[in-house]
């Protein structure tokens, strides 16, 4: 009778064993799947004080002139980067984009860090065709700036400046 005893108690313990694997198993996927869903990346906010910045850094006389005596806006210093033109003063038109980005950008946000609200901007200029071929949206990266590391929420504009059979898109984001 002892030796029945002990296979009814063998028995139960692997049930047991087998019952505990299974709930560490559902324990470790549950976990796998939650820190997943809090680490999803949300969707920039449209903000009106973004896109304040945004309608002012267009309207933003450059120091770049591609038909003399008159100078490009931001906004027009886009399009002549799209298009290969060059300044006046014979630095490429994308050249002169950059810099006139990166000042105003740093003028508007001097003190941006990880202890500080904003921690990170990210703009992007982008030509996208509006005729497609076979379906195909088509897209040309024109400038991409970005300083600092973005780990929360984002502030974004987005503006689109025509030309010929498409657009430029420029979009401006602020990580906070």
């Amino acid at each position: 009778m002892n030796k029945v005893g002990s296979l009814k108690n063998k028995k139960s313990q692997e049930e047991i064993v087998g019952f505990v694997v299974v709930i560490v198993l559902i324990a470790v996927i549950a976990l796998v799947f939650l820190g997943l869903s809090l680490t999803k990346k949300q969707e920039p906010i449209e903000s009106r004080q973004v896109s304040n910045l945004l309608g002012a850094m267009l309207q933003y006389t450059t120091d770049c002139s591609v038909y003399k005596p008159a100078y490009e806006t931001f906004r027009d210093l886009a399009k002549s980067c799209y298009e290969g033109m060059q300044c006046s003063s014979g630095i490429p038109a994308c050249q002169g984009l950059k810099e006139t980005a990166e000042k105003m950008l740093n003028a508007a946000m001097p003190n941006m860090g990880i202890d500080r609200p904003v921690s990170a901007y990210h703009l992007n200029i982008s030509y996208s065709t509006t005729q497609s071929t076979f379906g195909m949206k088509q897209q040309a990266d024109i400038l991409a700036l970005s300083k600092g590391k973005c780990s929360g929420n984002t502030l974004s504009a987005k503006e689109l400046v025509p030309l010929d059979a498409g657009d430029i898109e420029i979009v401006l984001k602020f990580c906070y």
